[in-house]
């Protein structure tokens, strides 16, 4: 039935039970799985920073307290100003972090050929941009990942993917 399936993934439970949901499908049906990661560049969610410091890929504690109405920019307990930013360098190793793991997944639930994807931008975008690049027949992702609370009001990725795919979608909650 399904020949091409691509999941996204960024690290979430959410996203996690999308994997387990496309790798025992793409097991069941011999088919080939695509794993693909977006990197957010910016200011990055408190989960995701978390994940770059167990990983010990960034400097920044989380636990960082706001400074004012500034989301970007914290005080840090020295006295310096600290950038919830995350570097490109500690980015794309985070990435590579995240697909490694989900390629794990992928393979102890049976999955023979498997392949992965970084890149970076508009997640939706870049997600049915790559589906349609290789072909994908499915595409499977989390209903809630790593993103920003403006999701809430604009439309998470997992809505506008689904709206705009030239093929079948899953959200998996």
């Amino acid at each position: 039935m399904f020949k091409n399936i691509l999941v996204a993934t960024d690290g979430s439970v959410q996203a996690q039970k999308a994997l387990e949901t496309a790798s025992d499908l793409a097991a069941r049906y011999e088919a080939k799985l695509t794993i693909i990661h977006v990197m957010l560049f910016g200011e990055q969610p408190k989960a995701l920073r978390h994940m770059a410091e167990v990983e010990h890929l960034s400097k920044l504690p989380v636990s960082t307290a706001i400074s004012g109405d500034s989301l970007t920019a914290a005080v840090r307990a020295d006295g310096e100003i600290a950038d919830h930013r995350l570097d490109h360098e500690a980015l794309h190793m985070l990435s590579e972090r995240i697909l490694e793991a989900a390629v794990r997944t992928a393979e102890k639930s049976g999955v023979a050929n498997i392949a992965t994807h970084s890149t970076d931008g508009d997640a939706a975008s870049r997600i049915l941009a790559y589906a349609s690049q290789v072909d994908a027949d499915l595409i499977v992702m989390g209903s809630r990942g790593l993103g920003r609370l403006k999701t809430l009001l604009v439309g998470s990725v997992s809505q506008k993917v689904s709206q705009m795919a030239e093929c079948a979608c899953m959200t998996v909650r």
